[in-house]
């Protein structure tokens, strides 16, 4: 905990001397904000208002197996897996606190920044009861279609909305996720307040808000794949959902696998392995990292055909702590 005290500190020393200038969102939807080749620091103004609270850390499983769960029984428990891979604990709680950083200002922040210049756009066109947020789905695809020519980000957006039919908690959530450059207010297993009464499973968790968000961005970094003509290239291929099952039968698997809903744990399935992750707050974010270090030592970076690293998408970057 001390080694992460330490790194943030660091990390506010060392934006208060570069003093990082705010990247302009695009309200014409400027290809900038789907573009290789950026890190979290690209896209951070300093943000000093809010503070990233540490969590603490997710007891461990004090047994290997007994405790699993039945359905998807792991290889590696959730107090072995990181010594697996080689990674120190103090380690990976860096890169929890960086991960939340890379989420955050790479994905989230310019996410709201794209809605909001949309909705600006939309109100400039006459149509102000057609605000992303406000609006079903199925009314903004239709928008995408008729008014492509002049609002061409909305296409882009809309992946990033289909985790939820409650539009209009969804956007609420995402603005308030985007805050502050660590995702302070992320529950991992619930959300905000609506309308004046607590969070409730009708409504999507924090992390399922947050997994979306990041396959829908990875969407957008992978090329196009004949298999997924829906686009969804990473989220068909490296992500999976209960109740689908992976087929642990084949070699060439690499997928990050949430096992259950509510609450929601992931676990991540590599060739015939299943690596778990503790329970709890960080376990989505270990699952992510863990499969980027995968990706970073056996894969040597590379995700298909894409460098996840610096000359990338550059998501390795919060490795590197």
């Amino acid at each position: 905990m001390t080694s992460l005290n330490s790194y943030l500190k660091s990390y506010e020393e060392k934006e208060q001397r570069n003093q990082l200038a705010s990247t302009d969102s695009s309200p014409t939807g400027s290809p900038s904000y789907w573009a290789y080749n950026r890190s979290a620091s690209d896209f951070t103004p300093v943000l000093r208002k809010y503070q990233y609270q540490i969590a603490s850390r997710s007891p461990q499983s004090q047994s290997s197996r007994n405790d699993d769960d039945p359905d998807y029984p792991a290889t590696f428990a959730a107090n072995e897996s990181w010594s697996k891979m080689g990674v120190p604990r103090d380690e990976v709680e860096n890169e929890i606190a960086s991960l939340r950083k890379w989420l955050s200002q790479t994905i989230l922040r310019r996410l709201m920044g794209e809605i909001e210049g949309i909705n600006k756009t939309l109100r400039r066109l006459g149509s102000p009861e057609l605000q992303i947020g406000e609006t079903s789905i199925t009314s903004l695809r239709q928008i995408s279609i008729s008014k492509q020519q002049m609002i061409p980000s909305l296409q882009k957006v809309l992946p990033y909305l289909d985790v939820s039919s409650n539009q209009e908690y969804l956007v609420q959530r995402l603005r308030e996720l985007a805050k502050g450059g660590v995702m302070s207010d992320f529950r991992w297993n619930g959300g905000a307040d609506y309308k004046g009464r607590k969070w409730d499973q009708d409504l999507p968790t924090d992390c399922v808000v947050v997994m979306h968000a990041l396959c829908s961005y990875m969407d957008s970094q992978l090329p196009p794949h004949p298999k997924y003509p829906d686009g969804k290239t990473f989220g068909s291929q490296y992500f999976m959902k209960t109740p689908d099952k992976p087929d642990l039968k084949k070699k060439d698997n690499l997928l990050i696998f949430q096992t259950k809903i509510n609450p929601p744990h992931y676990k991540v399935i590599i060739g015939d392995d299943t690596w778990d992750l503790a329970k709890g707050r960080s376990n989505m974010f270990q699952a992510i990292l863990l499969f980027l270090h995968h990706i970073k030592v056996k894969e040597l970076g590379m995700l298909g055909r894409v460098n996840l690293d610096a000359s990338g998408v550059n998501i390795l970057c919060v490795l590197d702590v």
